[in-house]
């Protein structure tokens, strides 16, 4: 049983990462802030993993958990995967904001300094 439960992980993640690639080459023409927000949201879709079932032996992406839960059991299941989703975001805009940040300091600074030897 675990050989496949690593099989299925293992195509999950190349499947997962074949996804990446393609959204950061069809994402080249969209500004910087918003290839990056939209990069981070599927990354935290497709590779944010939380447990199911009884024990803590099985793991799934959260996003099937969350989607599982709800349909299986409603809003009163507690919605875990969810939650877990919901964590990843908010870590996920605050490296966007701080990416955005960084490259706008980089952008005035080098303003700045075209201005003085000019």
């Amino acid at each position: 049983m675990e050989g496949q439960n690593l099989v299925a992980w293992i195509v999950y993640l190349v499947s997962g990462l074949v996804f990446t690639w393609a959204i950061v080459v069809l994402s080249r023409r969209f500004r910087a802030w918003f290839r990056d927000l939209f990069l981070g949201t599927a990354v935290v879709l497709i590779f944010t993993p939380w447990q199911f079932g009884d024990t803590a032996q099985h793991w799934a992406p959260a996003i099937l958990v969350l989607l599982m839960d709800l349909l299986l059991e409603g809003t009163e299941s507690g919605l875990q995967g969810g939650v877990v989703l919901l964590c990843m975001t908010t870590v996920m805009i605050g490296v966007v904001l701080v990416r955005m940040w960084l490259r706008r300091r980089k952008t005035i600074g080098n303003t700045q300094v075209s201005e003085l030897s000019g």
